[in-house]
């Protein structure tokens, strides 16, 4: 099949690759500029509400969009936005305007980019506001988007959770109430398109409404102006313009149109005018996860349809081949944003596909028919329904729970990606071709074919690295020997637990770790920690080792032997030891080797008066390199060190207590002698780290000097010969 449309998938790449170069050249302009404003504007979507945090975004002179957040000052305030707030109010704002932070970490999650991509180029952090008022008027659609807002209130004030988490996500497209752990199993599972509103949905409910209104008496054609002006627009405003219901309306669209207007459309040439309409007006779309996968998924399972036919496969394996399909044409985005792969999504899409699309959606649909029609009949149907979705998150959340379930790939090459491409593409055309189980078997070869040579490259790679990760203030540091040899993490970096009211704490509180780290560590390929090495028990060093428990591996976690913890690190090291991790307490003297790396701990010798002073130090000697890492270690703890150990020289020193005045004394640097010192600390803080006179004492010493604020994250990588490269995520 695929060779029948080789000028339209030549045509289609054209399209695709013009789009992309537009996207990627063109910059539309902003007449704003950083600094304070104030200004009378109007909400231009629906307010989000998380703790003590708002978000919308707002329009400026009815022209350019805005990301606006407001920290919420009393429980009251709160109350007060979340009854009062509307879409299309116009309300005035008091705040500054700001750049949104560029990504400081490598193959992390670009947030600039992304509100970029929406034509958003500004975020506005309010001081306060007032004189939130309706407009004179308003437009068909601010009046469909209060709907949707209307609505999301209503299902999640009459429906029982979780069935009302999900009755909003798959009508109305919102998945904001739905816990966050949740979110993150279903993703991690492949099944999260299961949550997006899709071509099923658009095809359920015109399919209805078709056979309902052509049932009623109606005339075809006058169905078909219905469906097309009336339904599949409103539809598209209520689900919030994803682009995914964009396409599905569009394929629609065009299909229900063509026997009006006397012109035959087949499926394909109307996903390529639906993908041509949405380029056109909004180029930037093609950035979207969602708009590749919808577009592609589809693209794939059009071009299958006769080739399935022809074979003439009984019902339930078509649902096994178009699961397979969905699976393999994903598989390269998938790899090449996420980094991971389920294990379990092939069978578990087969199981949640078929609950979901036959009973699910529809019983989302007809329940909030019933509740606004017959409340009792919708209630007594929405608690059957909230039982079966309730067993359905804690399988999946139970899954989730195992880390081994999910293969942490790493970010894909280019070479990588290019062969996966072209051999699923061979796989598809010796499909159509050759009608044999061998070609199954073929393509499981390939894949596994293809992991296998990408494991092995990280596997013998003579390559190793140290990341000094960017979290904040605070310190993390990755070491990732020659050959994979191990994988350790000296620190996690963290936040300190402030107290909140209820009213302040958020669905799910930031954690650096599974923030942060856990991406890192999944866009290397890491699948199990060999050793988490925390130098002290400072919240800024250690807190975050609470997000990546029961997301990966842990053999072991290292701490010095003077190391007390309190009680809530006591119950972290018990979920440690619960999933397996070891506790080694060390001292100073020890040491081990790891193929041609050597460990060392230098201090802490004695318990010190404070955990600066007894911040574990270590040396290691790796790529042809000595480094040290001091944690938090004060001027006396350095001063004990150099009592203690006369030949520490370095060649990198990870400077401690963030560029402390109270650290990096002169006689330490003279002794170390290192020719790069890395300053791991977080960008404006409070501390006023790190301290002028310990940046004048390193430029004195003529000691090249890169901080995680001003560059982001510093990665070293090295052979066990030589340095191979310096790297900064920031210029």
């Amino acid at each position: 099949m695929l060779s029948k449309h080789r000028g339209f998938a030549l045509a289609f790449l054209a399209v695709f690759l013009f789009f992309t170069l537009d996207s990627v050249l063109q910059d539309h302009p902003t007449r704003l500029v950083a600094g304070s404003m104030n200004q009378r504007v109007q909400l231009d979507d629906r307010v989000l509400i998380d703790g003590d945090t708002m978000r919308t975004t707002v329009l400026l002179d009815g022209k350019e969009r805005v990301q606006v957040t407001y920290k919420m000052k009393s429980k009251e305030d709160k109350q007060f936005l979340d009854a009062h707030l509307k879409i299309a109010q116009v309300c005035h704002f008091y705040g500054t305007l700001k750049r949104p932070d560029p990504v400081s970490n490598f193959d992390a999650f670009d947030y600039r980019q992304y509100l970029k991509h929406q034509g958003i180029y500004w975020e506005w952090e309010l001081a306060s506001y007032d004189q939130c008022y309706d407009p004179p008027s308003l437009t068909v659609f601010e009046r469909l988007k209060r709907g949707r807002q209307k609505g999301i209130r209503f299902v999640s004030s009459h429906f029982p959770k979780p069935w009302a988490n999900m009755v909003n996500a798959l009508v109305f497209a919102d998945k904001d109430d739905i816990n966050p752990d949740l979110l993150d199993a279903y993703q991690n599972l492949g099944l999260i398109h299961l949550l997006a509103v899709s071509g099923l949905h658009v095809g359920v409910l015109i399919g209805l409404l078709y056979f309902c209104l052509l049932r009623l008496g109606f005339v075809k054609q006058h169905v078909h102006l219905f469906l097309l002006l009336v339904v599949l627009p409103a539809y598209v405003l209520l689900t919030g313009c994803t682009p995914s219901v964009i396409r599905a309306a569009l394929m629609a669209a065009f299909l229900l149109s063509a026997p009006l207007s006397k012109i035959k459309l087949s499926p394909l040439t109307s996903l390529a005018l639906a993908c041509l309409f949405t380029l056109v007006f909004q180029p930037h779309t093609l950035y979207s996860v969602g708009f590749q996968l919808s577009y592609l998924i589809t693209f794939a399972l059009i071009v299958s349809v006769e080739t399935m036919r022809h074979r003439s496969y009984s019902s339930i394996m078509q649902i096994f081949i178009t699961t397979g399909i969905a699976e393999v044409i994903a598989l390269p985005i998938l790899l090449y944003n996420f980094y991971t792969v389920s294990l379990l999504s092939f069978l578990l899409n087969l199981i949640y596909i078929p609950l979901i699309s036959l009973i699910i959606l529809p019983g989302a649909w007809l329940t909030l028919c019933l509740t606004l029609s017959v409340p009792s009949i919708g209630s007594l149907i929405n608690r059957g329904l909230n039982i079966v979705v309730r067993y359905m998150n804690e399988v999946l959340t139970l899954l989730n729970t195992f880390p081994s379930l999910t293969l942490s790939i790493g970010k894909p090459s280019i070479v990588g990606m290019t062969l996966l491409i072209l051999g699923i593409l061979a796989v598809f055309i010796l499909w159509e071709k050759v009608n044999h189980w061998a070609i199954a078997f073929i393509f499981i070869s390939f894949v596994l074919g293809i992991a296998l040579i990408h494991w092995l490259s990280m596997e013998i790679s003579p390559r190793g690295s140290v990341t000094f990760i960017d979290v904040g203030q605070g310190d993390a540091a990755l070491i990732v020997l020659p050959h994979h040899q191990g994988v350790y993490l000296i620190d996690t970096g963290g936040s300190l637990p402030y107290p909140k009211a209820q009213w302040q704490k958020k669905k799910r509180e930031y954690n650096v770790g599974r923030e942060v780290i856990l991406p890192q560590l999944k866009a290397l390929g890491i699948h199990e920690l060999t050793a988490v090495m925390i130098t002290h028990r400072d919240f800024d060093h250690m807190e975050g080792i609470r997000g990546l428990i029961g997301n990966i591996p842990i053999k072991s976690l290292m701490v010095s032997n003077f190391f007390t913890p309190t009680k809530t690190e006591r119950d972290w090291l018990k979920s440690l030891r619960n999933s397996g991790t070891h506790l080694i307490r060390v001292k100073a003297g020890e040491q081990w080797s790891v193929g041609q790396s050597h460990f060392q701990v230098l201090w802490p010798e004695t318990k010190g008066k404070d955990t600066n002073d007894q911040s574990l130090v270590l040396r290691v000697n790796m790529g042809s390199l000595n480094w040290l890492f001091t944690g938090d270690l004060d001027q006396e703890g350095e001063r004990g060190l150099l009592s203690q150990w006369q030949d520490i020289d370095a060649d990198i020193l990870k400077v401690g207590h963030h560029g402390s005045k109270t650290s990096s004394s002169e006689a330490f640097l003279k002794a170390v002698s290192p020719k790069l010192a890395i300053i791991s600390v977080g960008k404006n803080n409070h501390y006023g780290h790190p301290s002028n006179e310990v940046i004048k004492r390193l430029e004195e010493q003529n000691i090249k000097t890169l901080r995680t604020d001003q560059k982001g994250a510093i990665r070293i990588e090295f052979t066990s010969q030589k340095v191979l490269s310096i790297k900064t995520v920031k210029p």
